[in-house]
């Protein structure tokens, strides 16, 4: 009889051979390559097996992290239109300064 966790225990090494193998590839890729890689050996669990909760657990982990993902792809959209805005805030503020300095205004708090 074959252990439950036989496929994971099996994932597991090999991916950590691969790891080591391309030190470059970033840690966050490399976990999810090893989860979609245990989740294929678990997709066809029976119903009946042990391994079904942890099969089901990780397919929710794996539909959490693709919306985690479109969600973070936007925030950066938006951070990158926001800097946008405001390196073109910056520079109209800059103008505004310089257009001071040469038509003689002051440094007055009247403004």
């Amino acid at each position: 009889m074959s252990s439950p966790t036989k496929g994971v225990e099996e994932a597991i090494p090999r991916q950590h051979e691969s790891a080591s193998s391309s030190n470059s590839e970033e840690p966050r890729t490399q976990l999810w390559t090893l989860v979609n890689e245990i989740s294929a050996r678990l997709k066809n669990v029976p119903e009946t097996s042990q391994l079904k909760p942890f099969a089901d657990k990780l397919s929710r982990l794996k539909a959490l992290n693709e919306r985690c993902t479109k969600y973070e792809s936007q925030l950066k959209a938006t951070y990158i239109a926001l800097l946008t805005e405001r390196n073109t805030y910056l520079k109209m503020l800059q103008q505004i300064h310089m257009y001071g300095e040469n038509n003689g205004w002051e440094k007055k708090n009247d403004l």
